[in-house]
């Protein structure tokens, strides 16, 4: 998938929130699945700043065992990203390297080669 039209370059979190819609869409994976993949990654790589940024921790809220918090949780997220999604709310760069992780291989590797042309790399 390339998201760029003759005449306009897509932004950056454009390409990004293209990659994961179409992953969306055309696979078994939910916009509240992608969600927490992403929060994962965002722990995985930058734990300080994803605790800092209000990201939920699933695992954490998971060994907790309360349904409670880990449904407001996952709400509270969920709503957030459909936002980055959505174009609703500006996308933050910081999450850009984790979000590319949180993708399934296919779309992952789609999302990396058309970043990485912007910068003729490839």
């Amino acid at each position: 998938m390339t998201t760029s039209k003759a005449g306009h370059t897509p932004t950056r979190d454009q390409v990004l929130v293209a990659h994961a819609a179409e992953m969306i869409a055309r696979t078994s994976l939910s916009t509240a699945g992608f969600a927490q993949a992403l929060a994962a990654q965002l722990y995985a790589l930058a734990p300080a700043k994803a605790e800092a940024a209000g990201v939920p921790n699933f695992a954490a809220l998971a060994e907790v065992g309360a349904a409670e918090p880990f449904i407001k949780a996952t709400e509270a997220w969920l709503k957030r990203c459909q936002r980055w999604l959505g174009g609703d709310v500006e996308f933050p760069s910081w999450i850009e390297e984790a979000w590319v992780h949180a993708l399934a291989p296919e779309w992952r590797e789609r999302c990396v080669n058309e970043l990485a042309a912007r910068h003729g790399l490839i």
